[in-house]
């Protein structure tokens, strides 16, 4: 969360609104950015299950279903994100299987043109290590005459881990992408992070992304900001009003989407009840 902060353009407000103890809904109201409009959505929450949906305007549908159970010293948790439009259809299943020190994930999409899949194993080596293996990939189906494509990826992966920080690599063997993540707690109220990531360029035989991010937690406030090597600066500010009222700030700079006529900078601020 350190390096994605929730940027947004224009205004939004948001009202959440309980009508039982399982039961909350919401209105969405967005004001100018990419995608104005109204949305009315719905969470419900019941034992080791969560499910919201969401209807916008343009009658795009939005779902998410999320649960878990304990079997026997473990834990089993399940994803499934679906998004249904005029524009096309989406659907993502995750499930997690964690131990005392292991994880086992699987991951499935099966959309019309493109069927991806993945699956990754995680084993901690002592206390604070942890190493992994992954597949990705994926079946395209774009020309029916030619058959479906088949694209697989392998990846390996690292985690050191201690009371204050967190550092991550993660190697994909196939593609040569590299990606490096470095989070340290400095205090109580002030988190740092940086990544990195280097693979095959269009125009340029490397590209290589590196990023640096800030936490600072506010008594009443909290404050998220990212600066990219592409030229990209982002920053959030969210202000605790009173209990269960928030008012957000956002701005970003891109100057690699700057052009035809359109400024780097997108500002947008919002209210949450």
């Amino acid at each position: 969360m350190v390096l994605r902060p929730d940027t947004f353009e224009g205004s939004r407000f948001t009202w959440t609104k309980p009508v039982n103890e399982s039961l909350l809904l919401d209105h969405n109201l967005s004001l100018g950015g990419e995608t104005p409009g109204y949305s009315l959505g719905g969470i419900f929450v019941g034992p080791g299950v969560q499910m919201n949906a969401r209807v916008d305007g343009d009658a795009t549908m939005q779902g998410l279903a999320l649960f878990h159970t304990a079997v026997g010293a473990s834990r089993l948790e399940g994803r499934v994100d679906a998004a249904l439009s005029d524009r096309g259809n989406h659907v993502l299943c995750r499930t997690d299987w964690i131990g005392a020190d292991w994880c086992g994930s699987a991951t499935l999409s099966p959309n019309e043109q493109v069927q991806e899949y993945g699956l990754s194993y995680f084993q901690s080596v002592t206390q604070r290590l942890a190493l992994g293996i992954g597949l990705t990939g994926a079946v395209v189906t774009q020309d029916p005459a030619a058959g479906p494509q088949v694209m697989a990826d392998y990846r390996v992966a690292a985690q050191y881990k201690d009371d204050n920080s967190v550092s991550t690599l993660d190697l994909h063997l196939v593609s040569t992408r590299l990606g490096m993540s470095y989070a340290h707690r400095v205090s109580s109220q002030i988190m740092l992070a940086t990544d990195l990531e280097i693979g095959p360029g269009q125009q340029q035989a490397v590209d290589a992304t590196a990023k640096v991010g800030w936490q600072y937690d506010l008594q009443a406030a909290l404050v998220r900001g990212t600066i990219a090597s592409n030229g990209s600066i982002r920053c959030t500010y969210q202000q605790h009003l009173m209990p269960g009222i928030n008012f957000d700030l956002s701005a970003t700079v891109d100057h690699q989407a700057a052009g035809g006529g359109r400024s780097p900078m997108r500002f947008g601020f919002g209210l949450s009840l």
